[in-house]
C-alpha cells in the first residue's frame, strides 16, 4: 500500500517521473532494519543508509549543519539523493524559505524505498521538485527555481550522507552534469543580459519584415521524410565539403548562420540559412554573402536588422521564442509566424526548424564545437586571434580538440534538443570525427550516407499562402501598437510615481506599501509583460522573491528594501519612456 500511495502522488506532481518508476523493478538485496525509534532502515553494499538509533535526529542534526541561518535567505538546495526523505524532511523544516530540486538517479533503488515509507508530503511539497537526472531545460519548474536561486539567493549542493559511497560513479557524474548545468545557465544569463536590450530593439525594427514575409509555420511538415543536411562552420568542415557539393539539389542543404559563408566561398548555395545573433559583429561576418538569390533566409524577429534589410532572397520569419513583442502582435493581427528558440548556439533554431520541416534524419556538418588548433577558426578559411581561455577535450576520436566554456555551454544546450529529436523518431547523424561528441547523435560515414541519397531530387516547397504587403501590416499594425504606446505611458507615470515616493533615506510603512501596491498594479500592464520585463528580469525576479517583514527587519533592511523598489521604478519608467519613442517610429521603419 504504501508504493501505491506514493506512486499516486508522483503521478500528481512528477508524472514523467511516476512513468519512469513504473518501467523498473525493485532493486534487490536491499535489507530492511528498524531503528531504536521505529524508523525503517534500509542497509545494502552492507551500508545503513541512516542512523540506526534514530534517522529522523540524525538528519535534524545534519540540516542544522549545513543551512544555517536562512530565514532571510532565499537558498536553492541541489539535493544528491531522496533516500526516504528524512534529511529532506529536517531541511524543509530548518530552512522555511528555500527551495528544493532533488536527484534520485538510481530508480531501481528508489523504487524500493518507496514501498518503506510514506514520503507523499515531500512528493507534494510546493517548495521540492524531485528530477533522475540533471534536466534543467528553460521554463521547466527545476530550471525556475534554479533561476530563483541564482537572482534572488544562492545556490547549494548538498547530499544525502551516504550516498556518495553507495552511488560514486553517479554521484560523480551527477556533480559533473550540475556544474555544467550551472555553467550553461550562467552562460545563457549573461548573454541575456548583454543582449536583453538589443532583441527588443531589433524586434521592433523588424516588424515590417516579420509580418510582410511568410512564417516558418507555412514550411511546417513541407519536408516529411526527406533527410537534410545542417551545416556550421567548424574547421572539421573542411574534411566534407567537397562531397557536400555532389548532393545540392538532391537534399536540403541548411547553414547554421555563419556556416554561410565557407560555403558561399566553395560555390554552394544552401537551400536555406538560418540567422538568429542579434549583434552588429554577426552582419560583418555575413555582409559579403547576402546576394543570393536561390537561398532562403530563416529569421527571427530579434536578427540584427541589416542582415535582414540587405539580404536578396526569399526570405522566412519566426518570432524569437522569449521576446514577446512580436508574438503579441501576431495574436492581434491573426498572424502567426511560428517560433524558434532564442539560443545560446544558432545550431539550435537550426536544428529545431529542421525538425519542424519534418525531416527524420539530419546530418551534422562542422558542428565541432572545438578546434584542432585554437589559432584556426571558422572552418580554417578565416584567422583570428587566439581563442581565450580555451582548454583540452577528448574529441570524437580519442584526440585532443580546444574548446571554450562558452562552447561547452552550447554544447550542453544542443544535447538537449537533440535528445528532444530523438524522442520524436528523428535520428541526427554527426559527421565530425575531429569535434567534441555529441550526445544523442550517431556516428556516419558522409561518403557512405552520400550514396545512400544520391537517388534523390530537391527543390524548395511552394509557399502554401499569401503574405501581406508592407502597406497592409502596417494598416493592421496600427491600433495593437497604439494600445501599446498608451499602456507604456501609462507605465511611465506610475513608476515614476514609485520612484518620487521612495526618494528618501528613511522610508515608512505606508510609503513602502504603497510603492509595493502600484509596483504590482504595474506588473500586470500589457505593456510591461510584452515589451518591458524581458529587459529588466533580473529586477524583477528579485523584487518578487524578495519580501519584508517591517515590523521585524532593522533599518539597514528597510533601506536595502526601499532601494530595490526604488531601482526597478527607475528602471521601468526608463525603459518604458524609451519604447514609448522607439513605437512612435513605426511607420517610418515601413518606409512610410
Amino acid at each position: 500500500m504504501t508504493w501505491e500511495r506514493n506512486f499516486r502522488a508522483l503521478q500528481r506532481c512528477h508524472p514523467e517521473l511516476a512513468e519512469a518508476l513504473s518501467q523498473v523493478q525493485a532493486q534487490d538485496g536491499i535489507e530492511v532494519h528498524t531503528a531504536k525509534n521505529g524508523d525503517p532502515v534500509p542497509v545494502w553494499r552492507d551500508r545503513p543508509l541512516y542512523s540506526r538509533y534514530n534517522p529522523r535526529r540524525e538528519a535534524e542534526a545534519w540540516a542544522a549543519n549545513i543551512s544555517g541561518d536562512t530565514e532571510d535567505r532565499n537558498r536553492v538546495y541541489l539535493v544528491f539523493g531522496f533516500g526516504l526523505g528524512y534529511h529532506l524532511e529536517a531541511l524543509l523544516k530548518q530552512a522555511p524559505n528555500t527551495r528544493f530540486v532533488v536527484f534520485e538517479t538510481n530508480l531501481e533503488w528508489w523504487r524500493r524505498l518507496l514501498e518503506l515509507r510514506d514520503v507523499r508530503h515531500i512528493v507534494k511539497h510546493k517548495r521540492v521538485h524531485v528530477l533522475p537526472t540533471v534536466d534543467f531545460a528553460p521554463a521547466t519548474p527545476a530550471f525556475n527555481t534554479v533561476i530563483h536561486g541564482v537572482f534572488a539567493g544562492e545556490i547549494k549542493v548538498v547530499e544525502v550522507p551516504v550516498y556518495r559511497e553507495l552511488f560514486t560513479a553517479a554521484h560523480d557524474q551527477w556533480v559533473k552534469g550540475v556544474t555544467d548545468a550551472l555553467r550553461h545557465l550562467r552562460v545563457g544569463l549573461a548573454t541575456q543580459e548583454r543582449w536583453k536590450t538589443q532583441w527588443l530593439a531589433n524586434s521592433i525594427a523588424n516588424l515590417a519584415a516579420t509580418f510582410s514575409n511568410p512564417g516558418v509555420i507555412d514550411l511546417q511538415h513541407s519536408l516529411v521524410d526527406t533527410p537534410a543536411v545542417m551545416v556550421a562552420a567548424g574547421p572539421s568542415l573542411n574534411d566534407h565539403i567537397e562531397a557536400l557539393q555532389s548532393l545540392v539539389g538532391r537534399v536540403p542543404i541548411i547553414a547554421a548562420g555563419t556556416g554561410l559563408v565557407p560555403l558561399a566561398q566553395a560555390g554552394i548555395h544552401p537551400d536555406y540559412v538560418v540567422s538568429i545573433d542579434p549583434g552588429e559583429a554577426n552582419y560583418e561576418a555575413l555582409k559579403d554573402y547576402l546576394d543570393l538569390p536561390n537561398t532562403t533566409l530563416v529569421f527571427t524577429s530579434s536578427l540584427y536588422p541589416r542582415i535582414v534589410n540587405e539580404f536578396r532572397g526569399p526570405k522566412v520569419a519566426a518570432f524569437a521564442d522569449q521576446e514577446r513583442l512580436p508574438r503579441w502582435l501576431g495574436e492581434q493581427t491573426g498572424w502567426d509566424k511560428g517560433v524558434l528558440p532564442d539560443a545560446g548556439s544558432v545550431a539550435i533554431p537550426t536544428l529545431q526548424f529542421i525538425l519542424g520541416l519534418g525531416c527524420r534524419e539530419i546530418v551534422l556538418l562542422g558542428q565541432d564545437l572545438s578546434f584542432l588548433d585554437p589559432e584556426k577558426y571558422y572552418a580554417g578559411r578565416r584567422q583570428l586571434k587566439k581563442l581565450p581561455d580555451h582548454f583540452p577535450r577528448p574529441n570524437v576520436s580519442g584526440g585532443t580538440a580546444y574548446t571554450t566554456r562558452q562552447m561547452l555551454a552550447m554544447l550542453r544546450e544542443l544535447e538537449m534538443y537533440v535528445a528532444g529529436a530523438n524522442r520524436t523518431g528523428c535520428t541526427v547523424y554527426n559527421v565530425s570525427r575531429t569535434g567534441l561528441p555529441i550526445k544523442g547523435t550517431k556516428p556516419v560515414d558522409f561518403i557512405t550516407w552520400i550514396k545512400q541519397h544520391n537517388h534523390r531530387a530537391y527543390k524548395n516547397p511552394a509557399r502554401k499562402a499569401a503574405h501581406p504587403s508592407q502597406d497592409e501590416v502596417l494598416k493592421k499594425l496600427r491600433e495593437p501598437i497604439a494600445d501599446l504606446r498608451r499602456d507604456l505611458l501609462d507605465l511611465h507615470n506610475l513608476a515614476s510615481a514609485v520612484k518620487h515616493n521612495l526618494e528618501t533615506d528613511e522610508p515608512t510603512e505606508d510609503q513602502l506599501n504603497s510603492a509595493i501596491s502600484k509596483l504590482n498594479q504595474a506588473i500586470n500592464i500589457t505593456a510591461y509583460q510584452k515589451v518591458i520585463r524581458r529587459t529588466m528580469q533580473n529586477l524583477d525576479t528579485l523584487v518578487r522573491a524578495r519580501k519584508l517583514n517591517f515590523a521585524k527587519a532593522s533599518k539597514a533592511q528597510i533601506k536595502g528594501h526601499s532601494i530595490l523598489l526604488f531601482n526597478f521604478a527607475a528602471c521601468m519608467a526608463e525603459n518604458s519612456r524609451r519604447y514609448y519613442d522607439e513605437l512612435e517610429h513605426i511607420p517610418a521603419k515601413f518606409g512610410g
